[in-house]
């Protein structure tokens, strides 16, 4: 069952990604053109129909606006997420982030933070509390 889990939520992610490959459509005339390196062109030399070429272009033209639309729709769905968060930020809890004497500056690494929230859990346990007010 958890193998088909897995299955299941890894096949939508093959399936986005064979579409966004890089070099999927690039034409191979010969077996010798196969084994080029990355940066060689394999139609270098030889003759390609210009429906090919013009097929090929209008694919790639296709695809790239459709990121380039797809990539605005979710930039502009996030800052309006944001936007939402800010204003009942603003409004519930008085809290902005631009406020200095909220978010001011100090000189805690991640270890420290993390340090003092684990202090501050452990102390809410009967047995530390009885420890740390003696």
């Amino acid at each position: 069952m958890r193998q088909f889990a897995l299955v299941l939520t890894l096949l939508p992610l093959a399936a986005c990604s064979s579409m966004y490959l890089d070099g999927k459509d690039r034409l191979y005339l010969d077996s010798r053109h196969a084994q080029l390196g990355e940066g060689e062109n394999p139609n270098q030399g030889k003759v390609v129909p210009v429906a090919m070429l013009t097929r090929n272009y209008q694919k790639n033209q296709f695809w790239g606006e459709l990121r380039r639309r797809s990539d605005g729709r979710n930039n502009a769905f996030a800052r309006d997420l944001m936007s939402i968060q800010d204003v009942i930020d603003r409004t519930i809890w008085n809290y902005n982030q631009n406020d200095p004497y909220v978010n001011y500056s100090n000189d805690q690494t991640k270890l420290g933070h993390f340090g003092r929230f684990g202090l501050m859990q452990a102390s809410t346990f009967p047995g530390v509390d009885e420890i740390v007010t003696r």
